[in-house]
């Protein structure tokens, strides 16, 4: 029964020395094992808002949104790049919908922008420096009575641009689309954002 209980050890034990890396912080034993994204979602009432040019705030249903108007409202938000950062670029999506009802709105265009700004508490200029990436997205619901919420492509910060701990400040705006008939008032409903991310075990 030793000898077995030896030999399950012995293989755990391989396994780990393997696949898991040990860390000791202030006498408690760290295990980091493997990666996984992971997933944050933000709703419209946590962004905010443009003093000058705030989108409208509203409510579908039990959905708060942010109404905005192209190329003119702004919202913002901010958020640390997680300490178990492991690699990889970081990814952002919108959800979103339509403001108004009574008309067909199907197949109409939003086009969203997304400015980031990466804190690095050292070196960079709050009114200089950010990037931008845009994604256009079609409203393809026919009712006129329905608000539809659809996720967005990705939209990408670069590895590159920043590192774990680091503050990302976010600006977000409808602006015109590249193509096709524009939806006349996009409402966003929430942003997503997928970081991957150390598994770490205690």
């Amino acid at each position: 029964m030793k000898r077995i209980l030896l030999a399950i050890w012995l293989t755990l034990a391989g396994v780990l020395s393997l696949n898991a890396q040990f860390e000791n912080v202030g006498g408690v034993v760290s295990i980091a094992h493997g990666t996984h994204t992971c997933h944050l979602h933000f709703t419209a009432s946590n962004l905010g808002k443009n003093v000058s040019n705030p989108p409208v705030v509203d409510t579908y249903g039990i959905t708060k949104v942010l109404e905005f108007t192209v190329d003119t409202d702004l919202g913002y938000y901010k958020f640390l790049v997680p300490d178990e950062y492991a690699s990889g670029d970081i990814t952002l999506h919108i959800n979103w919908t339509r403001s108004t009802t009574g008309t067909d709105e199907s197949t109409k265009t939003v086009k969203w922008q997304l400015k980031n700004l990466v804190i690095n508490g050292t070196s960079e200029n709050c009114n200089a420096g950010e990037n931008t990436d845009a994604i256009q997205d079609t409203y393809d619901a026919v009712s006129t009575t329905t608000q539809i919420v659809y996720k967005s492509g990705d939209m990408t910060i670069a590895a590159a641009e920043f590192a774990a701990g680091e503050l990302i400040i976010l600006e977000i705006m409808a602006v015109t689309v590249d193509s096709g008939v524009a939806l006349s008032e996009p409402a966003l409903v929430s942003i997503g954002i997928d970081v991957i991310i150390n598994k770490v075990y205690q």
